[in-house]
This record gives C-alpha cells, structure tokens and sequence, in this order.
C-alpha cells in the first residue's frame, strides 16, 4: 500500500510540475525538435536523422551548428507538399539577424559552403502561416565540397 502511495505521488508531482511549465508559456516538444527561440536552440546532430514536429508557424525549431571554414554543410529531406517545402529551413548567423541560405526546394536540401570568419550559425525550421502539425525527418551533415548540380 505504501509503494502505490509513493508511485502516486511521485506522478502526482510530475503532472504538476509539466503544468506549471505550460501554464509559464514554455515551449515543449515530445519529439527531438529543436529549441524555441536562437537562444533555446538545441545542437543539430550530424551525421544522423533529426525528427521533429513543428505545432504551427509561431512554433518553428531552431538549432545551433558548427560549420568549419571551408567545409559545406549539406541538410537533405526537406519533404515536399502542395508544391512548396512542407517544412522550410533557414540558416542564419550566429546571432539569428541575417539570413546566409535558404532550403533549396528544387532539390529538397539546404547547401552552405562557409566562406565566412564566423563557424557557429543556427538554422530556423518553420512552417507556413496555415500549415500545423508538420513533421521533419532531416539528414545533416559537413561535407568537403557542396553538390554540384546540372545547369540547363
């Protein structure tokens, strides 16, 4: 009897702890998304698949990434629906003021060749306006050169 207590507290406890968050306004993602402002961004891992869900266009998914010198930071699966990105993605400096590189719809990725002083930018996954509930399932990774693609 006293365990189920101590099991009812302990839960008790977690859903007015998750409550309290809510209720303050903080954002929470249940899945691997990144942070909700440039300052909450979360690290974009390389190398691997990043998931996540965006709630709606006042929810977008930031992330920090470090891209060398040199080097091309290549993302790849932005999904397309009703002929535009499904979800689209920015990299901007180091400080979320200029855009450096937008996804490229034609070929579903993002391409940055980092030809700046600077190693550290963050990259925005936002939705449109009229568009919830959007799930992403992205491949990033530092490359040594970028693509190069067919010119017609």
């Amino acid at each position: 009897m006293k365990t189920k207590l101590k099991i009812a507290i302990i839960v008790l406890g977690f859903i007015a702890g998750v409550g309290y968050i809510v209720w303050q306004g903080q954002y929470i993602s249940l899945s691997n998304g990144g942070g909700a402002t440039p300052e909450k961004a979360a690290t974009l891992k390389l190398g691997r698949n990043t998931k996540g869900t965006i709630k709606n266009a006042n929810s977008p998914h930031w992330f920090k990434v470090q891209v060398p010198q040199g080097k091309t930071l290549y993302i790849s699966g932005f999904d397309i629906e009703d002929a535009y990105l499904k979800v689209d993605g920015k990299l901007y400096d180091n400080q979320a003021q200029t855009i450096v590189k937008s996804a490229d719809a034609n070929y579903q990725e993002l391409q940055f060749t980092n030809s700046t002083n600077e190693t550290q930018f963050l990259l925005r996954l936002e939705v449109a306006q009229n568009k919830t509930q959007k799930k992403y399932n992205l491949f990033a990774n530092i490359v040594d050169e970028p693509a190069v693609r067919p010119t017609n």
